[in-house]
């Protein structure tokens, strides 16, 4: 994959000729986005962890950006690998375990 096969915004342009990919990604961003109620709960950070692993096995889990100015592939990039949601389940479950 040469990198501009690999930029965020073709990526998500070829997700979307694929119904599995689109599923997966709507379903995640609707589900786990910054502003979403399954946001606030512990249990909806979990979902969208597992959500989002699902998403491993599409070409947006490869994307990156080469030109950080480009808003909406930055935009789809932090989707990815920058949300909170996320993080704070991932967080929650290593202090679980110290």
């Amino acid at each position: 994959m040469d990198g501009k096969e690999s930029d965020c915004v073709t990526a998500a342009h070829i997700c979307q000729e694929s119904e599995h990919c689109t599923l997966l990604y709507e379903n995640f961003k609707k589900t786990c986005g910054r502003e979403s109620e399954q946001c606030k709960t512990l249990d909806g950070g979990y979902l969208c962890a597992a959500l989002r692993e699902s998403l491993k096995e599409t070409i947006l889990w490869n994307c990156h950006c080469n030109d950080p100015s480009k808003a909406e592939c930055t935009e789809i990039w932090k989707s990815l690998f920058e949300d909170i949601c996320i993080h704070d389940a991932q967080m929650n479950q290593v202090s679980a375990f110290s």
